[in-house]
């Protein structure tokens, strides 16, 4: 079934008039028959079964056959029971879904009716409601666009239903198709409809009796005049008696431009006018009147033949105006013609006793009924009443008379009068607080809005405005703003504007002292939507304060009250606060939390005297749900559809109106039609100058020779514009706004803040510190921080000292981190010498640090490429701290800046120096600042050393640590805005921007000359010589260390080997420094005088290193080599016979003989030749040191972790003996624990001890 709209042209049908259903109907019923087969086949298997069991004459098989057959058959039975029952419950619920379908069209085709019904009572009610409703000056008032606008009612009769059934044609169920049928014939008609006559249908002839031509013609006049304007509408009334129309006199339609009643009789000789000339007449209406329509009632002699008088089209060119003539024929004639032949377009035919009514077009019958019968006495006292209501300003049929002139929301008639200090200081009413134009009602009188609650006699505190599109929406905001602001001091009354998207609904009202805040671009930044929240929360908390510290006061009234006495407590004005909301349905539609603010106004704004007005061009279904309550004004401009009428207003009213913007309903106790006024029409004869634009720069210029002072600013032309300006703006013209926001701008100061502007999206530091009162001692002063329940902006500090020891930066890339460390840098280096701040820097994300090198106070600034001074970096500041405990008098503070913390973290070496540094820095002065990508990459031990979080914008703001809801709404276009302890939000300043940030630190270069000292490091290239006198004014140094070898990393002294192991193990490449190492070693034993070297030396490079006389074994061919071997085996098996006291080198032998220590050179063993050619001498290496005997082994770093499984020199790990690692292949896996070979400079290797960390050190040459 489908439902589709009736076509018919006497009915007009309210909205919504369509609905297509078209959901099938089932079929009939198809259940199959079902046959005998499907009982006997499983009987007869049965049976077949039974005669089986009983031919074998068992018993038990017999009654066992009997069971089964029973079964069987019931079986067979049930299955074909349930098949037939099945489909036929199935068909029965199919047929009873489609029935409840059914009654629910039904009930939309009821619902429909009574639409139309009401629709009908509206526009076109029965004569005893039409004067109930002129009495109390309720008439619709009819517009000249609308479709039935000068439609009259003659009676009531059935009417095609606003929505045709259609049945579909198709096989279906006989029940549906019944019920189908019953539901078209049921609503094919709509019994009761009003019986309409148009002009566009051309004349209209009355037949019938006289009495009942004459009641039902009373009927079509008096809707006439109630529905139409005196101006609009003249009614001329021809009779052969006119006393039979005397009522006719009361009303004011009938009156010509001469005073005269229009009501003429018929003289003998002047039954009817003539031919050609229809203007010709005593009854004529056409000259000299304005009126749109002019309708004439000609009643004919029932004595004489009937000749009816032609007219104009009533509507077509030349029809202004236009004429429609209305004959009361009496007789039952069933046709006649006007004098050219031409037949009646329209006719009425009434039967005696006025009880049925035939209405015909071009003589074919088109409705019937029962016509509107008003008898004489009734006509008068309808009459008396429309002209009653004429003479008190009847209601216009097309809107109000004319716009109000925009100076009147002002309070004058011309806005050049308009003085707001006389305005606001002259004596008012109470009555008169809050009360505002908002423009002109149908009568033609200023229509009032009072913002004041009920208590007070007003009709607030609060309200929804709704409008279209181009209804007027943003005009009649703007109207309501500076009506209000026009005649209300600052300190009576404070304005909050919020446009949610940012457009020019506020244009022009910022300069207006009452503004507290202009708050625009919420669609565009929802961070500003949160920051708005918190603002207004914050006010409603300070009002409330503000009344309790004045004495519990119990509202706004009472604390105005207690002002005006003079109470000391009240000296600081309490203004009413408007807070005006645009487009308030899209901004909960984007932050739906924005409700609770509304609730919480709506609860408690009336005692703290804060109003809201939420605005919105559409209103859907449940967007006011928890708010209607609270809402006691509502406007409803044109609207989209009748149910945002309904909803705002309680009635579809605001649906029609014309397109036209302005036009409007106001409901507050009672419902009024106005039209709204237009504050930015031009002013006469003004004319805007053209004003240059200033360019505010952020940042200082980059010249260094100017000091960081203001910003700059500069006048001339910009091609980056914001938004463009009003229309109106631009092309100069004054408008009534722009003069009255002139006059009042100076006139008094501007009310207290609730909204400041958001934070900039570039700040300088130099231009922060310059506005502002400088900081204290080692606090950096790096943004700004907004307090916006405060309405406030102060300066975002960091002291080093107290509450920010250790600072953590966390933000995704390109939010600021790198940036915010080298603000935090020079922030506190602006302020101090070199003495009293150093900076240090490792920089594992990039060269983000770098910049800071040219300052004065940067120590070391450490890349991820070097690796050495990273670590230098690290060790230089625990020893500081070491120096530091406790910490003495002046020593200089020091900051610590680590960019990448991520990257460290995998470096559980550094790592832990790290953590020591938190740890133990922050009560001597060291201070950590770090930057990583989120709070959770820090180590639980790092985060509770950490006492400063800055949170900037993150790649997932769930992973956020301070407010997932804030950081969700941080700008990724704007790097630097940043979520801080208790969700506050700052944003950090920049030092500069490109090259002007390094003018910055040249400049700062220039004032404190002195540089802080870098980290040492280990030296390039260093002398034997300089390495031995180190060691002569070194103290507390090892006396065991046999060897000098080089400077260790740690603390730059000198280190040596021999104090833990007589046997040494040297690992490297080529070209690393080995052979230099193997001499440095040499050139000591020749100092000592009870040593001699063996020496095995495969590419023969130290040869001449050493004396012959100190050389007692030189070998360099495997042959030779194994000779050596053999001979120093039998030399220290002797040793190891011997008494101690012979054998030992600090001892002399027998006879006084002293003997000698044995050092064994080995270079590049990887050459010697054999399977194992020091293996003899691995027997004597546990006991080198008491037979005099040290090996020194230095072998290629290629395949060194696999050497170490060679018996000699696994054993010289195994022993505990020192290692010392050059340059070498990564891949080749870490020979000592905990010390890889990796690839280190010429003369640069690692120290690898048993029992101490791997350090690095520089190796001295000889």
């Amino acid at each position: 079934m489908s439902l589709a709209p009736a076509s018919h042209r006497a009915t007009p049908a309210p909205l919504p008039r369509t609905r297509v259903l078209d959901r099938p109907p089932p079929p009939a019923d198809a259940t199959p028959a079902g046959g005998l087969m499907q009982v006997l086949l499983p009987a007869l298997g049965g049976v077949g079964m039974v005669l089986f069991m009983i031919a074998g004459g068992n018993v038990l098989l017999l009654v066992a056959g009997m069971v089964m057959l029973v079964v069987t058959v019931g079986g067979a039975v049930g299955m074909y029971v349930s098949t037939r029952s099945g489909s036929r419950r199935r068909f029965t619920f199919a047929r009873e879904k489609y029935l409840r379908h059914l009654d629910d069209v039904r009930a939309d085709l009821r619902e429909e009716a009574r639409a139309q019904r009401r629709h009908d009572d509206d526009a076109h009610p029965d004569p005893v409601a039409l004067l109930a409703r002129v009495v109390a000056g309720e008439v619709r008032a009819r517009r000249l666009r609308d479709a039935d606008a000068w439609a009259l009612r003659v009676g009531v009769g059935a009417a095609p239903h606003p929505v045709r059934v259609v049945v579909p044609e198709a096989e279906t169920d006989p029940v549906t198709a019944r019920a189908m049928a019953s539901l078209a014939r049921a609503h094919r008609v709509l019994p009761g409809a009003p019986i309409l006559l148009r002009p566009e249908d051309g004349d209209v002839a009355l037949r019938g009796g006289i009495d009942d031509v004459r009641a039902v013609a009373r009927s079509a006049l008096l809707q006439a005049a109630a529905a139409a304007r005196p101006e609009r509408l003249r009614i001329t009334v021809v009779a052969p008696d006119p006393a039979d129309h005397a009522w006719c006199r009361w009303l004011p339609h009938l009156l010509g431009p001469d005073g005269r009643v229009r009501l003429h009789g018929i003289p003998g000789d002047e039954r009817h006018a003539g031919g050609d000339s229809p203007d010709v007449g005593p009854w004529d209406t056409g000259a000299g009147d304005d009126a749109i329509l002019h309708l004439v009632v000609v009643e004919h002699d029932a004595d004489r033949p009937a000749v009816l008088v032609p007219s104009r089209p009533p509507f077509g060119a030349d029809a202004v105006p236009g004429r429609w003539v209305l004959h009361l024929v009496p007789g039952t004639t069933a046709a006649h013609d006007i004098d050219r032949g031409d037949p009646v377009p329209t006719e009425v035919l009434v039967e005696s006793g006025a009880s049925r009514l035939v209405l015909l077009h071009d003589g074919i019958v088109h409705r019937e009924g029962v016509p509107d019968a008003v008898g004489a006495g009734l006509a008068e006292t309808l009459a008396r009443a429309i002209a009653a209501r004429s003479r008190l300003g009847a209601p216009d049929d097309d809107g109000p008379v004319g716009p109000l002139p925009p100076a009147r929301v002002l309070g004058v008639d011309d806005v050049d009068r308009f003085d707001p200090q006389v305005a606001w200081t002259a004596p008012h009413a109470e009555r008169d607080l809050l009360t505002v134009v908002v423009g002109r009602d149908e009568r033609g009188t200023e229509l009032r809005l009072d913002l004041k609650e009920s208590g007070h006699g007003g009709s607030g505190p609060h309200g929804v405005l709704v409008g279209a599109t181009g209804s007027g929406k943003s005009e009649l905001l703007r109207s309501m703003v500076l009506g209000l602001a026009g005649t209300h001091h600052p300190d009576d009354l404070t304005f909050v504007l919020v446009d949610y998207k940012g457009g020019a609904t506020f244009s022009g009202l910022e300069a207006l002292p009452h503004v507290a805040g202009v708050v625009t671009n919420l669609g565009d930044d929802l961070g500003l939507v949160d920051r708005m929240h918190t603002a207004l929360l914050g006010e409603i908390r300070r009002r409330q304060q503000v009344l309790h510290d004045a004495g519990r006061l119990t509202d706004v009234y009472a604390y105005r009250a207690a002002r005006a006495a003079g109470r000391a407590e009240c000296r600081e004005p309490l203004p009413h606060l408007v807070v005006v909301i645009d487009e308030f349905a899209e901004l909960l539609t984007a932050v739906p939390d924005i409700h609770d603010l509304f609730t919480t106004i709506g609860r408690i704004g009336r005692s703290i005297g804060v109003h809201q007005l939420l605005a919105s061009q559409r209103l859907d279904d449940g967007r006011l749900r928890g708010l209607e309550a609270f809402l006691s004004y509502r406007i409803a401009l044109r609207t989209f559809t009748v149910e945002e009428s309904r909803a705002v207003i309680g009635s579809t009213a605001a649906a029609g109106l014309p397109s036209a913007p302005g036009g409007g309903y106001l409901r507050t106790d009672t419902t009024v039609r106005f039209e709204a006024a237009y504050v930015s029409a031009p002013q006469a004869g003004a004319r805007r100058a053209a004003a240059p634009v200033e360019v505010v720069d952020w940042l200082p210029h980059t010249s260094t020779s100017a000091s960081a002072s203001e910003p700059t600013s500069r006048t001339g032309s910009t091609s980056g514009c914001a938004a463009a300006p009003p229309e109106h703006e631009a092309s100069g013209t004054v408008t009534v706004l722009d003069a009255a926001v002139a006059r009042m701008t100076d006139a008094a100061p501007r009310t207290r803040p609730v909204w400041l502007p958001p934070l900039p999206d570039l700040l300088g530091v130099d231009e922060l510190l310059s506005r502002h009162p400088a900081p204290g001692p080692f606090v950096a002063r790096v943004g700004l921080l907004d307090l916006p329940s405060q309405q406030t902006v102060v300066p975002f500090d960091l002291d080093l000292r107290h509450g920010a020891c250790h600072v953590a930066v966390l933000g995704g890339p390109d939010s600021g981190r790198s940036t915010a460390l080298r603000t935090l840098a020079y922030a506190v280096a602006r302020h101090h010498t070199a003495a009293e701040f150093v900076v240090h820097g490792i920089d594992l994300d990039g060269d983000a640090l770098r910049p800071l090198e040219v300052l004065p106070h940067a120590g070391s600034i450490a890349g991820r490429r070097d690796e050495e001074l990273l670590r230098r970096i690290l060790r230089e500041t625990l020893r500081e701290i070491d120096r530091r405990s406790p910490r003495a008098p002046g020593t200089p503070e020091v900051l610590l800046l680590v960019d990448g913390y991520g990257t460290l973290r995998s470096r559980e070496d550094l790592h832990e120096q790290v953590l020591a540094i938190l740890t133990r820095g922050a009560d001597v002065g060291v201070h950590v600042a770090m930057t990583a990508s989120r709070w959770h990459d820090l180590r639980p031990p790092v985060q509770t050393s950490v006492h400063a979080r800055l949170e900037l914008r993150l790649n997932d703001p769930l992973d956020s640590a301070v407010d997932r809801r804030l950081a969700e709404h941080l700008p990724a276009e704007t790097p630097g805005r940043a979520l801080v302890a208790a969700g506050r939000i700052a944003h950090l300043a920049v030092v500069g921007l490109g090259d002007a940030e390094r003018e910055r630190y040249v400049a700062l270069a220039n004032v404190f000359p002195h540089r802080a000292r870098p980290v040492p490091m280990l030296p390039t290239d260093l002398r034997l010589g300089e390495l031995l006198a180190r060691v002569d004014t070194t103290r507390d140094l090892d006396t065991a260390t046999r060897w000098w070898i080089g400077v260790e990393e740690d603390d730059l002294a000198p280190t040596g080997v021999g104090a833990d192991g007589p046997h040494l193990l040297v690992l490297g490449d080529r070209r690393s420094g080995r052979t230099s190492l193997l001499r440095t070693i040499l050139r000591q034993c020749l100092d000592e005088e009870d040593t001699v070297v063996a020496l095995l030396d495969p590419r023969r490079t130290l040869i001449d290193d050493l004396p012959a006389e100190r050389l007692v074994a030189y070998a360099s061919t495997g042959v030779e080599t194994s000779s050596v071997v053999l001979s120093l085996t039998e030399e220290l098996r002797a040793r190891s016979t011997s008494a101690p006291q012979a054998t030992s080198p600090r001892h002399g032998g027998g006879g006084g003989r002293r003997t000698s220590r044995i050092v064994l050179v080995v270079d590049d063993a990887e050459l010697l030749a054999g399977p194992d050619p020091l293996g003899p001498l691995e027997p004597y290496l546990a006991t080198g040191g008491d037979l005099g005997f040290t090996l020194v082994v230095a072998r290629h770093s290629g395949g060194a972790a696999r050497a170490l499984y060679d018996p000699v020199l696994g054993r010289i790990k195994e022993l505990g003996c020192p290692g010392l690692l050059l340059s070498g292949d990564p891949e080749e896996g870490p020979p000592w624990p905990g010390a890889p070979m990796r690839p280190l400079p010429p003369g640069r290797a690692v120290l690898a001890r048993r029992g101490q960390a791997p350090t690095l050190c520089h190796l001295a040459r000889p």
